[in-house]
C-alpha cells in the first residue's frame, strides 16, 4: 500500500501495519499482511470498504480466525477485523439483535445467563456470530440457522436485511459463501424462554466433556471436518490416521475431527493433511 493509503486508512481505526496473519487465526499459521484495521464503527467500516474498491486494495473480512487456513506469502491487501467494532448486542424479551463481530459462546452464555435456549450447542465453538451465519455453525444436532429470523447484510453500497429463507441454510451452507462480496452486520435471533440452571448445567457438562476428549489447549481450527452419514472422525480413525503428522501438523490423537498446530506448521504441512 502507498503511504498516502496507509494515511486515509488511518482515519477510518486503528491501523497495524506488517501483520503476521498466524497471530490472527485460532491456528497460528499465515504469512505477512500489508495491513490490519479495526474500523472505529459501523459507518468507517462502511467507508473503508468503499475506499478499498476505489484503489484496489484487496481486503478480507476477518472474525475471530478459526477455520481459516491462511497462505504463508505475504497478502498484499488489509484484513479488516470486526470484532473491536462490530461487538454489541441488544435484547427485546426472546429476540436479540447482535452484531457480526460478536463472540459466539459469548452469545450462548449470555442467553443461558438469561434464561433463553436455542444456543446451547454454542458454547464450545471458536467464532464470531458472523463467521457462524457464513457457515451456519453447530453442534449436537443443532445449527445456528434454527433461531435466525434475519440476517443484516452490506451489498455494496447498500443495506439489506435477508430473511432465513434468502439466506439458503443448508449444512454448514449457507448463500454468504456465493456471495463474498457481501458483508454481514448483524442477526435477529429469536430464543425460547427457558430454565437457566437446567441450560446451564447441559452446557457445563459438554464444557468438560469438550475438555475430557477434544484438544482445546492446543492451536486448531477448532472441529474441522464435515459429518457424513457418521461422524467424521470415526472415518479418519478407519484410515488409521489418528495422529497422523505431516511437518508441524498433526490429526489429533485425543480427537481426531481435530488438525493440531503441534510447532510451527506450515500452511502445506496443514493442507497436506
Amino acid at each position: 500500500m502507498r503511504d498516502d493509503q496507509i494515511l486515509q486508512l488511518n482515519q477510518y481505526g486503528k491501523l497495524n501495519l506488517q501483520v503476521p496473519i498466524s497471530t490472527l487465526t485460532t491456528i497460528k499459521v499465515g504469512g505477512i499482511v500489508d495491513g490490519v484495521l479495526y474500523p472505529k464503527n459501523g459507518i468507517a467500516l462502511f467507508e473503508v470498504i468503499q475506499f478499498c474498491q476505489q484503489e484496489k486494495i484487496d481486503y478480507f473480512v476477518f472474525g475471530n480466525g478459526s477455520n481459516i487456513l491462511a497462505s504463508d506469502a505475504s497478502y498484499h491487501g488489509l484484513i479488516i477485523k470486526l470484532t473491536r467494532t462490530l461487538n454489541n448486542l441488544y435484547r427485546h424479551e426472546n429476540r436479540i439483535v447482535v452484531e457480526a463481530g460478536y463472540s459466539l459462546p459469548s452469545l450462548a452464555y449470555y442467553a443461558m445467563k438469561e434464561g433463553y435456549s436455542g444456543l446451547e450447542w454454542a458454547g464450545g465453538i471458536p467464532g464470531t456470530v458472523g463467521g457462524a451465519l457464513y457457515m451456519n455453525a453447530g453442534a449436537y444436532n443443532s445449527s445456528i440457522s434454527e433461531v435466525v429470523e434475519e440476517v443484516l447484510v452490506m451489498k455494496g453500497d447498500t443495506l439489506e436485511w435477508l430473511s432465513v429463507s434468502d439466506c439458503q441454510f443448508g449444512y454448514r451452507h449457507s448463500i454468504f459463501q456465493e456471495h463474498p462480496d457481501w458483508i454481514i452486520i448483524a442477526a435477529r435471533l429469536s430464543l425460547t424462554l427457558s430454565d437457566s440452571e437446567a441450560i446451564e448445567t447441559m452446557m457445563m457438562e459438554r464444557r468438560e466433556r469438550r475438555l475430557a476428549t477434544q484438544p482445546l489447549t492446543q492451536y486448531t481450527f477448532g472441529s474441522c471436518f464435515r459429518n457424513l452419514d457418521k461422524p467424521s472422525w470415526q472415518y479418519v480413525d478407519a484410515l488409521g490416521l489418528r495422529g497422523y503428522q505431516v511437518g508441524g501438523a498433526q490429526v489429533s490423537e485425543m480427537h481426531s475431527n481435530f488438525i493440531v498446530n503441534l510447532e510451527n506448521a506450515t500452511f502445506e504441512d496443514v493442507h497436506s493433511i
